[in-house]
């Protein structure tokens, strides 16, 4: 496999950035720093594309867009607002979903690479965000949204997910539930950890501790909060069932109430449910869904706003990234919460 940008990085102990200025000549560097990385890139044996740079310096005047679910409420707005804020300009779009896959999101971003878009707003399949460190290897812009990469030179857009895991299990403890349980969202998603981490130190500030058989394991799809629910069922048969349930995104939740509906559990008589993301679908369903909501329109076209000003920054030579904006959430107490009369 040939040497990447930050497998050099790596080598000379610097940041990614610090080698790309170091190639490209783009701000100074200090001449003890930049003899690392050129010593780093003879002997990794890394070679850059020189005719790509150069095409890549050249405006197409379209953004990427990346999702790993259009088809879910949530991102259908973040797209929404990103393609706004980005038409706002007369600027083009290329949306691409990768439902969820990480070796999709790779291909996905392999075509924006060939199609020199200026920018890329991304919610990666993963946490890993191997294919934002591509973008950032191939000197595209990129904005994470939703999701924190692990480089934290990456401008990133999210919600406070631990401060909404915390609301959602302390809005149940408040309505009176005890055996408070967990749907988790897919492994690997710092989305997900954090809203699990929000309900564990939630109860650890009451002097309660999250129990194993009270968590189960979902993918943020309807399918899996549905079968979430039965597996708790079973899990609990013999120490009672949960009588509440934060679910870590609303199409589980949704999932969770239409199967409590066929096992014939009443919510919230028997078990109150709490989402998240404040989807369309939260206000429809029967009973209306507790969930804690997002500005997701906004975090969207924030996004999009972060990169313009990226790429503008490019230009003129400076670099503008690594910024981190944090959006606070709110409860939106509906029905299914309203265990012991709400």
């Amino acid at each position: 496999m040939e040497p990447t940008i930050l497998d050099v990085a790596e080598k000379a102990g610097v940041s990614p950035s610090t080698v790309s200025r170091v190639i490209n000549e783009t701000a100074p560097v200090a001449e003890a720093t930049k003899k690392k990385v050129t010593d780093a890139i003879e002997s990794l044996g890394y070679r850059t594309n020189k005719f790509a740079h150069a095409l890549r310096k050249q405006s197409s005047n379209v953004f990427g867009i990346i999702v790993p679910d259009i088809s879910n409420p949530f991102f259908s707005t973040l797209i929404r607002g990103a393609e706004d804020r980005f038409h706002e300009g007369g600027l083009s779009t290329m949306i691409c979903d990768t439902k969820g896959e990480p070796k999709k999101e790779i291909r996905n971003i392999e075509m924006l690479v060939k199609e020199r878009v200026d920018g890329v707003v991304a919610t990666s399949a993963e946490s890993a965000g191997n294919g934002i460190n591509r973008l950032f290897e191939e000197e595209i812009p990129v904005v994470a949204v939703d999701r924190s990469p692990t480089s934290n030179e990456i401008t990133t857009v999210l919600a406070d997910n631990e401060g909404s895991g915390k609301k959602a299990t302390g809005h149940l403890l408040e309505k009176g539930c005890r055996r408070i349980g967990f749907v988790r969202g897919p492994s690997g998603v710092s989305t997900a950890h954090e809203r699990f981490t929000g309900y564990v130190n939630a109860l650890e500030e009451r002097e309660l501790h999250a129990d194993d058989d009270l968590i189960t394991q979902g993918d943020f799809t309807f399918s899996s909060g549905k079968r979430a629910l039965e597996r708790l069922r079973e899990k609990n048969r013999n120490s009672g069932p949960p009588d509440g349930l934060v679910v870590a995104n609303d199409l589980m939740a949704v999932g969770v109430i239409r199967k409590a509906e066929e096992l014939n559990v009443k919510v919230p008589g028997d078990l109150a449910v709490v989402g998240f993301d404040d989807i369309l679908l939260s206000k429809l369903i029967n009973p209306t869904l507790t969930t804690v909501s997002a500005p997701t329109y906004r975090m969207g076209a924030t996004a999009a706003g972060l990169l313009l000003n990226e790429v503008e920054s490019n230009r003129m030579g400076r670099a503008d990234r690594g910024k981190r904006v944090v959006f606070a959430t709110e409860l939106v107490e509906r029905e299914s919460s309203q265990l012991g009369g709400g």
